[in-house]
């Protein structure tokens, strides 16, 4: 499978939260329809048709948790 790598931001929680694609490792197999060895005129049912788990860069280390980390917080503190 070919992959991904994402650039993005690293929070205290431990997410990874992606900003943008910065490159793509083509894995050079001709039954991946993301490589580029791929046969345009190819209609397999068995080619693979997803990407494999990114590569994660982290620019930049934030200090504190993220919005989906922050907002369960805050919502289970009301039902406190």
């Amino acid at each position: 499978m070919c992959q991904r790598v994402m650039t993005g931001q690293k929070y205290v929680c431990g997410h990874f939260i992606p900003v943008q694609v910065a490159a793509t490792i083509d894995c050079g197999n001709r039954r991946c329809e993301k490589s580029i060895n791929h046969p345009d005129h190819c209609h397999r049912v068995g080619c693979t048709t997803r990407w494999g788990p990114d590569k994660e860069q982290i620019v930049e280390t934030v200090a504190q948790r993220c919005r989906s980390c922050e907002s369960f917080e805050h919502g289970h503190a009301d039902r406190r």
